[in-house]
C-alpha cells in the first residue's frame, strides 16, 4: 500500500494513537483508490474503505463517549455523512463499471471524497484533539 508522506499527514494528527493510526490508514486507502483505473477494482477497494471507515467511527465514538465530548451528536451526524458519501461514490463507480468505462484520473470520484474526509478531520476531529491530553481539556 502506498504511504502518505509524514509532512502531509502531520497536519491531521490529533494525538490519540489509535485515531491517528486510523486517519493514516484512511489516507493511505484514499491514495490507493485514486490510482485505480478499473471500476471493478475501485469498487472492491471502496468497499474496504467503507468497512474501515465504519470500524474507525467506532474507535472515535468510544473515545468521544469516554471524554463526555460535548459535540458528540453533531460529530456522529458527520460520520454518517462521510459514510453516505462513500456509498454514493461506490454507486457511481458501479454505474461506470456497468457502462464499461475506465476511470479517468481527471474525473476520479476519489478526489472530492478525499476532500470531504480531510474537511471532516479538520473541522470535526480537531475539535476533540484538546481532550486527548486531559491536562489541556476544558
Amino acid at each position: 500500500m502506498p504511504s502518505v508522506a509524514e509532512e502531509q499527514f502531520a497536519h491531521y494528527v490529533i494525538g490519540h494513537p489509535a485515531i491517528d493510526a486510523d486517519h493514516y490508514r484512511l489516507l493511505c486507502l484514499f491514495q490507493s483508490c485514486k490510482k485505480i483505473n478499473s471500476p471493478e477494482e475501485l469498487v472492491a477497494e471502496l468497499q474496504r474503505l467503507r468497512k474501515y471507515w465504519s470500524d474507525h467511527t467506532v474507535t472515535e465514538t468510544d473515545f468521544m463517549v469516554s471524554i463526555n465530548f460535548p459535540f458528540l451528536v453533531e460529530h456522529l451526524k458527520q460520520h454518517a455523512l462521510v459514510a453516505g458519501e462513500i456509498s454514493k461514490v461506490i454507486l457511481k463507480v458501479e454505474d461506470m463499471s456497468s457502462n464499461s468505462k475506465v476511470i479517468s484520473q481527471t474525473a476520479n470520484p476519489m478526489v472530492p471524497l478525499l476532500s470531504f474526509l480531510l474537511s471532516h478531520i479538520d473541522n470535526y476531529d480537531m475539535q476533540f484533539a484538546k481532550y486527548v491530553n486531559p491536562k489541556e481539556a476544558p
